[in-house]
C-alpha cells in the first residue's frame, strides 16, 4: 500500500462488537452473535481466522427501538482509505484496503429489514471466499441505515449520511502474523513534525496511543502532542502529524512513544527543521 500523509490518525474506526449497539439518534440496534473464529476476544467489530473457499456466516440481530415500523437497509462495503489516510466506507473515495477482493462482491447483496414497533429480526450474511485468493486479509463493512422517503431515491446517500452505523469485518487467510512491532520513524513535514508509521503483520493493530515529546537543542520541552483511540491498518505504511503545531529552524530530539494492548514502543531521533 503506498505510503499516505495522516492528519490527526491512523485507520479504521468500525461497529463495536458487543450485546447490543447503536448509534445516537438511530431507531434501531444491531446485536452481532460471537464466533468461535474471532481471534482478538476485545476487538471491536468482526476479526475472523478464515480459509480459501470458505462461507463465512455472519448472524446477527436487528432491533427496533421505536413504537412505530421502520424499515432498515444493510449494505456490504469495502474498507477504504481516502486521502488522509482515515478508513471509509464509500466506494467512491479513496483507495481499498485489498484492491483485489471487493469485500462488496464476497458478501450477501443489499438487504432490507421491515420491523414493525419493538420487533426484532434475524439477520445473516454471508461471505464467500474464493478458493484461489490465497493467503491475506479481507476488510469491509455492513452499513446499516434506516430507509425513509427521501433515502430510498438513492444508495449513495445513504452512505455518505452520518446517521448509520457500520459493523466492521476484517477476514484472515492463512497464518495470522502476530504484531510484535511496528516502525517508527520522526520526520520533519515542511514546519512540523511528524512520525512514519508502518505495519507490517497481517493485523490490525487496536486501540493505538502515539505520543510525541519534543525538545530543542537545550534539551527543554519544547512541544508534547498526542492521539488515541486510533487503529493501525495491515500492511500499511503512512505518516502523520500529531497536530499542526509549527516549529522554528533549528535542531529537535523527538521522543515518539506507540502504546497499544499487544505493542509498547519509544523510539528518539534526530531531527532538523529548515
Amino acid at each position: 500500500m503506498k505510503k499516505r500523509r495522516i492528519l490527526l490518525g491512523l485507520v479504521l474506526t468500525l461497529g463495536l462488537f458487543a450485546p447490543s449497539v447503536s448509534a445516537d439518534g438511530l431507531p434501531f440496534a444491531v446485536t452481532p452473535q460471537p464466533m468461535k473464529a474471532q481471534l482478538d476476544k476485545t476487538a471491536h467489530y468482526y476479526d475472523l481466522k478464515t480459509h480459501p473457499g470458505q462461507v463465512v456466516v455472519l448472524k446477527m440481530q436487528v432491533k427496533n427501538l421505536t413504537q412505530t415500523t421502520k424499515t432498515v437497509r444493510m449494505i456490504p462495503e469495502p474498507a477504504r482509505t481516502n486521502p488522509l489516510g482515515d478508513v471509509v466506507y464509500d466506494r467512491t473515495v479513496g483507495q481499498a484496503i485489498n484492491p483485489r477482493l471487493g469485500f462488496d462482491k464476497l458478501a450477501t447483496s443489499t438487504q432490507r429489514i421491515k420491523l414493525s414497533a419493538g420487533q426484532t429480526r434475524h439477520l445473516t450474511v454471508k461471505v464467500r471466499l474464493p478458493k484461489t485468493m490465497g493467503n491475506g486479509v479481507i476488510a469491509g463493512g455492513l452499513h446499516f441505515q434506516e430507509v425513509t422517503a427521501q433515502r430510498q431515491r438513492s444508495q449513495q446517500q445513504m452512505l455518505g449520511n452520518r446517521y448509520a452505523y457500520v459493523l466492521g469485518v476484517v477476514l484472515h487467510t492463512g497464518p495470522v502474523k502476530k504484531v510484535a512491532k511496528v516502525n517508527l520513524q520522526a520526520r520533519t513535514i515542511g514546519h512540523q513534525v511528524g512520525i512514519a508509521i508502518s505495519n507490517k503483520a497481517n493485523q490490525f493493530v487496536n486501540q493505538v496511543k502515539v505520543t510525541q515529546t519534543v525538545k530543542d537543542a537545550k534539551g527543554h520541552v519544547v512541544h508534547q502532542a498526542a492521539v488515541q483511540g486510533k487503529q493501525l491498518a495491515p500492511n500499511v505504511a503512512a505518516t502523520l502529524t500529531l497536530d499542526q503545531h509549527t516549529y522554528q529552524p533549528g535542531d529537535y530530539q523527538v521522543t515518539t512513544r506507540f502504546v497499544s494492548k499487544a505493542v509498547h514502543q519509544t523510539v528518539t531521533n534526530n531531527i532538523k527543521v529548515k
